[in-house]
């Protein structure tokens, strides 16, 4: 299996991590009206064009950063948990969760992501873009999808495309649909453009999207799906004082410590192993996220910075 994030780190945003966030994130980029609206068909996706990329990633590096950390941090309690209590249940949901930090993540370092527009940032778009378009519709709050796009014909200029996000089986069905969607379609031009190896990068996202969505019930993503079968149904002896707990411990002790992503298998069986596949898949992704992390925390350097928080959090955590 090749390297994701060496793939992946070719395309992240330039100068992610590198200076301090600017703590409002993508509402107060927003808010900030450091863009040009050509679109403005409210019901549909809207395109805001001529954002300059620099002024943007202050406000991406929050994002960034946030999911970032938060991953790291429930992918060690998962197994603190585990070695210092015996416990199955938190873990594997603490697992859970450290992949869905990561995808996150993954996405906003990319210039993606998934953002829940409040109430009042709605109102403030709509009445930016009715400057442009009188007759714009009243944009609704709710989760949308963005993806931030260089303009090739302008340095340092960008558009951003922004549309509600469909809905799903529930808020994790969906944004796994969507992390899918956008990791299929990095790898496709990726091919498309001729990048380094990208055959191979095509073939091992396809295998990563494969295992997060095959699997599930005719409407919903198997990851998501497995964790809340663990959560809500209590299933798969997870739980203390089950004795079948034992197993799950000992499928948790093989995902002791942060790996190479390459040597993390994703052929586990769902139908013969479930519990397996989820930790394998989960502990890929959280694994992913340290390996981009890493990457950028050695260019950054500056205080408050992202690299500064990193640094404190792995010498804070097991």
């Amino acid at each position: 299996m090749v390297s994701l994030a060496s793939h992946l780190s070719r395309l992240m945003l330039p100068r992610i991590g590198q200076e301090a966030a600017q703590t409002t994130g993508f509402h107060g980029w927003i808010r900030g009206g450091g863009y040009q609206p050509a679109d403005t068909n409210a019901n549909a996706a809207i395109s805001l064009e001529r954002v300059d990329v620099r002024n943007f990633v202050p406000f991406a590096n929050h994002d960034f950063e946030r999911f970032a950390l938060s991953s790291r941090e429930s992918f060690s309690v998962a197994l603190l948990e585990r070695t210092s209590h015996q416990l199955a249940g938190w873990p594997l949901l603490k697992l859970y969760y450290a992949s869905f930090f990561a995808a996150h993540a993954v996405m906003r370092a990319l210039g993606s992501g998934v953002v829940k527009i409040d109430g009042p940032s709605a109102s403030y778009l709509t009445e930016v873009l009715k400057l442009y378009d009188p007759n714009t519709a009243k944009l609704k709050g709710g989760a949308y999808v963005f993806r931030l796009v260089a303009d090739p014909s302008s340095p340092g200029l960008a558009s951003i495309t922004l549309k509600p996000a469909p809905e799903g089986a529930g808020v994790h069905d969906g944004f796994w649909r969507l992390f899918c969607d956008f990791l299929g379609d990095v790898a496709k031009d990726a091919v498309a453009n001729g990048a380094v190896d990208a055959q191979d990068f095509f073939a091992t996202a396809g295998e990563l999207t494969d295992v997060i969505k095959a699997g599930g019930s005719e409407s919903g993503v198997w990851l998501s799906g497995m964790r809340n079968e663990i959560n809500y149904q209590h299933k798969y002896d997870a739980w203390f004082p089950i004795p079948g707990r034992a197993k799950i411990l000992d499928v948790l002790d093989e995902a002791a410590a942060l790996s190479d992503t390459t040597t993390i298998r994703l052929d586990r069986s769902k139908r013969k192993d479930p519990v397996g596949a989820f930790v394998s898949t989960t502990r890929f992704l959280a694994c992913l996220n340290v390996e981009l992390s890493d990457l950028v925390a050695v260019r950054s350097t500056a205080n408050s910075a992202f690299g500064q928080k990193w640094r404190r959090l792995a010498t804070a955590l097991p």
